[in-house]
């Protein structure tokens, strides 16, 4: 209410925690906000502050301003109480959502291998929680119906002036732009390309009114500069709806040593806690960090008792969960809930986390709920 013009800015912020410093228990930063109404953050977060009272937010004691951040304090005996009890409450439903029902996501498989399918996988799990329906699509570019799209990919292309012949042949490539390379798109004997029949599968879409709300392209990193290609000549043609988001998950390649099993699950867990984008060695140590989270459930009872307040970096961290998924969407970063699960661990470790029912099955519940989406 207090800057109507900074709403689409409130998709940037996010309550995080504050450095150690600092006396307080959220921190929420306001560069987002600053920057939509052209303010200094510093000026944002003050006026917010002397505006808003505590009194006017559920379990909130103290609001305060510290550089371009409003700081929060709460109450944490409350806090405690209504975390745990919506965790435990909502069970294996605790970060599960409907916000997008009815929605489509459509994965694209444009070369696979077992870590580009591992992590197109696990992301669409994750659009599936917040309720869109997903569905995995691999391009059959050896069906003869396709063929015969592709032939009107061709005049498409060669009436909209995103193509050309090339002189006193009957090859056809595709414009070069200032940012992408030409394509061929029909060699000189009129066989169609493999590029032509990706095309060729956008525009079958449309005929069966297949429009997907997300499009996520995943690929061999190798490959980002043609499928940069197809996104951008899919667009031109208008086989991609305007209304559509289209995204890229490049995955680089990894070495896969003669102990690699695909079944084993230490091996998909420390594949996929390394960003998609980053390639990868695996080594003993980085199997063992599953088995740790593994054997974390059965270690809390041997916890010692302390008291809520050592308890509340946990809590916050636990109360994350729907937050975690929701960035992992957004980024199309699996090794984002890895990061965070592992933190849980160290967490505990660090703090001894109570010996208190209730807290060991939230725990349970975050944990168990995050590795079935990576490692079900």
């Amino acid at each position: 209410r207090l800057y109507p013009k900074a709403t689409e800015a409130l998709d940037h912020i996010t309550l995080d925690s504050p450095p150690a410093h600092i006396e307080a228990d959220y921190a929420l930063s306001l560069f987002a906000i600053g920057e939509a109404v052209d303010q200094e953050a510093t000026l944002v977060a003050r006026h917010i502050a002397e505006t808003c009272s505590p009194d006017s937010f559920s379990l909130v004691t103290k609001i305060s301003a510290v550089g371009p951040y409003v700081n929060i304090e709460i109450d944490k005996e409350a806090y405690y109480d209504q975390v745990l009890n919506y965790i435990i409450g909502r069970g294996e439903r605790f970060g599960v959502g409907g916000e997008h029902k009815g929605q489509l996501v459509q994965l694209n498989y444009l070369d696979t291998n077992f870590r580009t399918t591992l992590v197109g996988q696990t992301i669409g799990k994750h659009y599936e929680v917040s309720g869109y329906s997903v569905d995995h699509h691999n391009f059959d570019l050896a069906s003869p119906e396709l063929k015969l799209i592709g032939r009107e990919v061709i005049s498409d292309a060669l009436k909209s002036g995103l193509a050309e012949y090339i002189s006193n042949t009957n090859a056809v490539i595709s414009c070069q732009t200032a940012d992408l390379p030409s394509v061929v798109i029909q060699k000189n004997d009129q066989s169609l390309t493999t590029h032509t029949l990706q095309l060729a599968d956008y525009k079958r879409k449309l005929t069966t009114k297949i429009k997907p709300r997300v499009l996520i392209h995943v690929f061999p990193t190798e490959q980002a500069t043609l499928v940069e290609s197809l996104i951008a000549n899919a667009k031109h043609l208008q086989y991609i709806s305007p209304e559509t988001t289209v995204l890229t998950v490049p995955v680089s390649s990894m070495d896969m040593p003669k102990s690699f099993s695909i079944v084993d699950q230490a091996w998909r867990y420390a594949i996929l806690r390394t960003a998609p984008n980053k390639k990868i060695t695996i080594g003993e140590d980085d199997l063992l960090v599953y088995s740790r989270l593994i054997q974390f459930n059965s270690q809390l009872a041997k916890r010692n008792q302390t008291g809520t307040q050592e308890a509340f970096p946990l809590l916050r961290l636990l109360a994350a969960f729907p937050e975690v998924l929701a960035n992992v969407r957004h980024l199309n970063k699996p090794d984002y809930l890895c990061l965070y699960l592992e933190q849980i661990t160290d967490l505990s470790d660090r703090l001894s986390v109570f010996k208190d029912e209730r807290l060991q099955k939230a725990t349970a519940i975050v944990l168990k709920n995050g590795l079935g989406l990576l490692v079900p």
